[in-house]
């Protein structure tokens, strides 16, 4: 593969993963298989895609910097590449797109991406969009992104994106990063973690919901310090003298569960 010699734009969160040691390791967590329909979101230079068609031709690539695009066609022309903004992305449009460019019938689609640092968070809730459709999701993110993600309850880092991607997911740890893997070195140490979905049946109703479960988990967790009989009107007594660190996500399920989402629906909670 050609050398790409572009510098990274900050505006973009652009760090370009170099460590060809981490990038393995990357693949090796997110065990691709050659049948899978692999998404990268943010190939950059193209890294990782290298590696990942060593284990399948079904790669689609989305990159919101359009200086990169004639690069990628020109290094990996069996991909599929979109030049999109992945923060607003339909992963529906994007999965029938591909069942014709591959003309295969796939179940569903992987998903594995060096998140920018900046808008990481809006791109994996954006995701939940398209929930059935996803088998996993292998993503690299802030260190601080990740343990807010894993995070338990009655901790410092557990909060709203904690519960709303524990609800859909299985959160699986993976390894940490040094700031010397990429270029240009970011400040801060990043993490590697595996989003894998619940069974559908489990989650149908949150999926249905989704907008007024987000607008839920925000209420709850506005004002994290205050008890919540004085941040919300809604959690049933026995909640009331507790903080919103300190409810687990399946109470949270169970309590979005039993209000009428209608109540949601009609006041600016």
């Amino acid at each position: 593969m050609r050398v790409f010699s572009m510098k990274a734009k900050k505006y973009l969160g652009q760090h370009f993963l170099k460590d060809k040691n981490i990038i393995k390791k990357i693949l090796e967590f997110s065990d691709i298989n050659k049948e899978d329909l692999v998404l990268e979101i943010g190939p950059g230079k193209g890294a990782l895609t290298n590696y990942i068609f060593n284990y399948t031709d079904n790669v689609v690539l989305i990159e919101k910097d359009k200086d990169l695009i004639p690069f990628l066609k020109k290094n990996f022309p069996k991909a599929l590449i979109f030049n999109l903004d992945a923060c607003n992305l339909n992963l529906e449009k994007i999965f029938s797109q591909a069942k014709k460019f591959f003309q295969k019938d796939f179940e569903n689609i992987k998903i594995i991406s060096n998140l920018p640092y900046n808008v990481g968070n809006i791109i994996l809730i954006n995701l939940l969009s398209f929930f059935p459709l996803i088998k996993d999701i292998t993503v690299m993110v802030q260190k601080e992104v990740a343990e807010r993600i894993a995070a338990d309850p009655k901790s410092k880092k557990y909060g709203f994106l904690s519960v709303l991607l524990q609800t859909f997911f299985k959160i699986k740890k993976g390894f940490n990063v040094p700031p010397k893997a990429f270029f240009p070195p970011p400040k801060v140490y990043s993490s590697v973690i595996k989003l894998i979905p619940k069974p559908y049946k489990e989650v149908k109703y949150f999926y249905e919901n989704i907008e007024n479960y987000k607008k839920f988990l925000t209420k709850s967790f506005s004002q994290r310090r205050k008890k919540l009989k004085n941040v919300c009107s809604f959690f049933p007594k026995e909640f009331l003298d507790k903080r919103a660190e300190e409810i687990d996500v399946e109470s949270y399920k169970e309590i979005f569960k039993n209000l009428n989402v209608s109540y949601l629906d009609i006041y600016d909670i």
